[in-house]
């Protein structure tokens, strides 16, 4: 059975499985993207189109394939559907492969394939959840305790049965990645009499600590604020542009998306591998 799954991973076959997976869960990450900020479940009902209300055939829920078939349209009401649909999916797509390159085809010698292969499976769930709560971070400014709270608990009793990252490491990831942006957001609050950070923010933050542990926690505020700065400024220059009237230091940008950039880059670039095999690597 060993060879055989050993086989299949390294082949064509195990790529098309991959493919298939980041396309099926691209599909569920696009439910809970638009029901959790809804307070609705993510199960029942099935998928309907928002403008008529049918619900969707099986066959018109392939993920990407049937958009492109429909012409990005409700077969029933000729609504448009949101673009963000086949892009969430193709997203998770690409991370599945990522992930996939980085755990099972460039895995160490002495790891086995089942490892390699739980490594897979917890680290896609780990990007996708990053996406979801980004895409729910840029269209509704909120991150839900719904999704980050019980995240914490499932990915640091995946730590434990993966053994990437140490126990002591997590527990000061988990208080480190809170304590931190809630100071910042604090003072923030103290300084400037307005809330200029969430805790949702801090609540990411932490999520990200316990999954991946505290040395994670610099890279990913580094690459979060260095990158949330270079798409803001453009961003907030053009508004000024347009003609809009709030101050830059009033203007409200999500910083969850960045921070799941951040951490998402330090799973496949970092995680798992010493400063001596990274230094080799690049």
């Amino acid at each position: 059975m060993i060879p055989f799954f050993e086989w299949f991973v390294h082949s064509g076959w195990g790529l098309g499985f991959v493919l298939f997976w980041g396309a099926a869960w691209g599909s569920f990450a696009n439910v809970c993207i638009v029901r959790i900020p809804r307070q609705e479940s993510v199960v029942r009902p099935a998928s309907r189109c928002p403008g008529c209300n049918q619900p969707i055939a099986f066959y018109d829920n392939v993920p990407i394939l049937s958009f492109l078939l429909l012409w990005g349209q409700c077969r029933t009401c000729r609504q448009p559907i949101s673009f963000r649909y086949p892009l969430v999916e193709a997203v998770c797509m690409l991370l599945s492969v990522l992930v996939f390159w980085r755990f099972v085809l460039h895995a160490d010698a002495s790891d086995s394939v089942a490892k390699t292969v739980a490594r897979f499976v917890v680290y896609s769930h780990f990007e996708f959840l990053l996406l979801i709560l980004a895409a729910i971070d840029v269209e509704q400014f909120i991150l839900p305790d719904r999704l980050t709270l019980p995240a914490i608990g499932v990915f640091f009793v995946a730590g434990r049965l993966l053994g990437d990252v140490s126990v002591e490491d997590s527990l000061i990831g988990l208080a480190a990645g809170y304590g931190v942006l809630w100071f910042v957001g604090a003072a923030y609050v103290r300084l400037t009499k307005r809330e200029g950070l969430g805790m949702g923010d801090a609540k990411l933050f932490a999520l990200i600590g316990v999954s991946l542990g505290w040395p994670a926690l610099p890279w990913t505020l580094c690459v979060g604020s260095v990158l949330g700065t270079v798409v803001a400024l453009p961003m907030l220059w053009l508004t000024r542009r347009a003609g809009a009237g709030t101050p830059f230091r009033h203007t409200a940008l999500p910083f969850g998306p960045f921070l799941a950039v951040g951490a998402s880059s330090y799973v496949l670039l970092l995680l798992c591998r010493s400063l001596e095999h990274v230094l080799s690597w690049l």
